[in-house]
Parts: structure tokens; sequence; C-alpha cells
């Protein structure tokens, strides 16, 4: 995405003076980072802040969501301001640094003056690079191609486990051509030699019994299934002379991640008041809050069994 550079005055600090005139300050958070409350215990509720120390002041951005904020990318997703979903400008008697993330505010410092929406648009668009960490490159597994070869709801891309077997799709002998670029089918392990690799064969070596329930100890790992004596160090499922089958209805636990994840935030058609007289601010303008970053992400979910 292509990253938004507009000039962040967001709040106009307004102080009436003896004679009625009205003086109007610009207030710029443009240099200041935006953090997030990370321990709050409702995950569906979102606190993003700044602070300048030097002027005693703050912005903070509290919201609930259903929405996956940490769990896509290239989606946007919206918040209109309205009940506890709030926007607010605030200047503190001393340093406001620590002021939020607290379950219960602290004694100090104390809110001088603030504004709080009535009204007010927050969009936000998740960016970053998703990998399953498969040994299979993303661009490979094409995302635009949506394919879920074991058609459990998770796209190959995002499926560690892309036939749905149990074995992890990096331990089924997947090689890749020289530059990476494609899947070499000759050179990857094709145990049965049905023109399938092994990596989307849900029976890997082609003796009827689906390698998922290859599985004798019920651990959801096939690999440490071992019953030939003649070849104890190969598993049952790569072996077509063990046909004892033992059903396993259940997937393993799938893990992908995001690498850099970063939440872009800005709000428009804002509407402030303060409470204390009613002053009233108004902001038509598309205001960038900033761009929150969320580091490395890592994303577990198992897929229903069908």
């Amino acid at each position: 995405m292509k990253k938004l550079t507009l000039l962040l005055a967001l709040i106009f600090l307004i102080v009436s003076c003896d004679d009625g005139d009205v003086i109007v300050t610009e207030l710029d958070f443009d240099d200041v980072e935006l953090q997030r409350c990370e321990n709050v215990s409702d995950v569906t509720n979102y606190v993003f802040y700044k602070t300048k120390s030097s002027t005693n002041e703050a912005l903070a951005l509290q919201f609930e969501t259903d929405e996956p904020l940490f769990e896509e990318v290239n989606t946007s997703y919206s918040i209109l301001l309205s009940g506890t979903d709030q926007y607010s400008y605030r200047v503190f008697n001393g340093d406001p640094s620590n002021y939020f993330c607290n379950a219960i505010p602290p004694t100090s410092p104390l809110v001088q003056e603030e504004f709080i929406s009535t009204d007010g648009l927050v969009e936000i668009f998740s960016s970053g690079t998703e990998s399953d960490a498969d040994a299979i490159p993303t661009e490979i597994e094409d995302p635009t191609l949506l394919l879920d070869t074991d058609l459990d709801g998770i796209l190959d891309y995002l499926d560690f486990d892309d036939d749905g077997d149990n074995v992890p799709t990096r331990l089924e002998g997947v090689v890749l051509n020289e530059d990476e670029t494609a899947i070499d089918l000759m050179l990857s392990r094709d145990t049965d030699g049905d023109m399938i690799p092994d990596y989307l064969d849900d029976d890997d070596d082609g003796d009827g019994i689906l390698t998922r329930n290859e599985d004798l100890n019920r651990d959801l790992n096939p690999n440490n299934d071992k019953s030939d004596l003649d070849f104890p160090t190969v598993p049952d499922y790569l072996n077509p002379n063990i046909t004892v089958e033992t059903v396993v209805d259940v997937y393993r636990e799938n893990e992908y991640f995001i690498s850099d994840l970063t939440l872009d935030i800005t709000i428009t058609n804002t509407v402030l008041i303060n409470p204390a007289n009613q002053e009233e601010l108004r902001n038509e303008t598309l205001q960038l809050l900033g761009t929150y970053s969320a580091g490395d992400v890592s994303i577990k979910d198992t897929p229903v069994f069908n």
C-alpha cells in the first residue's frame, strides 16, 4: 500500500479569551510514534495512542471490533466512532507517557483539558508478508488461485499441511528448481509413483490407506509410527507393506506467519466536544493517525475436519 504522507493536523486547541475571541493552535503529532495497549484483557478492545512528553499532550483512539486486525494482510477495516468507540485529545498537568494501558486510570498526571469524539470514521489498512513456512515460496502456491488442496478451509499458501495428511508439507520431500521459482516434480518425493508428489498426495504409499489413518498411536503424527521390523526406520505411511488402518478424523493445528505486519490508521469527518464547555471541533479532512508496527505475528488455528 502506498503510504499516506498527509500532514497530521489532527486537532485544534481552542482557548476562549475574556473578550470572546478564539485562539486556534495547530497540534502536530506527525513525528510521534503510534503505540498500542497490548495488555488489554478483552481481545476485541483496542487502544492506540500518541503522547508528547514535551508538551504533556496525548491523542488516543479506543474501539471494539471482532475484525481480525492482526491476522490478515491487504485488508481494510472501518469503525464508526460512537458510544465507547472514541477518539480524543487531552492536555495533562504532567508527562502522559504512562497514562494509558492501565486497568484503573492513574491519579497522576491529571487531565486538564480534553476533547472527545462524538462522530468520525476510522479506517485501518493492514499490510505485511504471509508465509506458512512449508519450504514452498508463497508465489509458487499463488494466493490468487485460491487453491485449497485438502478442502480444510485454509488456502495452500497458508496451510503448513497442504494435503491434510497430518504430515507437514516441509517434511514431504519437496524440491525446488535451481532458481526456486517452481517445484521440480521429477526430484520431489513421489513414494507411490502416481505422478502426485507426496506433499499433495493423501495416500503417499498408494496402499489404499490414507496417510492420516496410518497413525497407529493417534498422536496426529504419522512419522513416528513404524511397524515393519524389517524396515524399522520407514514410517507406515511410506511403507506399502503395512496396511493397518487407524481412523483419525482430526487435523493438526495449523500455523502460518505474517512478517512486518503494519496497520495504517486514518480518521476522517471527526467531531469532538469539550465536555467542560461544549466547545466543538470539526475536521472533515483525511488525517493519518499513524502507522502501527506489530512486527512478526504467528497465527494458529485447527481446521475443522470434514
